[in-house]
């Protein structure tokens, strides 16, 4: 009997805390939406601890960082993101001649051995 409660709790905590992380990643794309962009960084790092939302918060972030003007880190947040899911190639080719990929008309030595993997 004890054993059943303890199996009901973890159920409805695991239940609850999904439902939360959709949640907040719901609200950084509203924050972003709404360019409050501090408060969607800040709900998108929230997000990365989630293996279902992670991959999201990353491209979030990648456009944040970009909007910010930082020349590294976009790339770095997008290159994280296409270890997080099994197809980035959508993805890449739609952020292909955005600075979150290829911020440069030179490429990087960096962005080379990205694309050759």
């Amino acid at each position: 009997m004890k054993i059943k409660k303890v199996f009901i709790g973890l159920a409805l905590f695991t239940l609850l805390f999904n439902v939360v992380s959709a949640q907040d990643i719901s609200t950084a794309w509203e924050q972003f939406s709404s360019n409050k962009l501090k408060d969607a960084e800040a709900t998108f790092k929230k997000c990365l601890s989630d293996t279902k939302t992670k991959p999201e918060a990353l491209i979030g972030l990648s456009l944040i960082s970009w909007h910010n003007d930082n020349e590294k880190k976009p790339f770095e947040y997008i290159q994280e993101f296409t270890t997080s899911i099994s197809d980035p190639y959508p993805y890449l080719y739609a952020l292909w001649s955005t600075p979150c990929v290829n911020n440069s008309t030179r490429l990087e030595k960096r962005i080379l051995r990205f694309i050759r993997k």
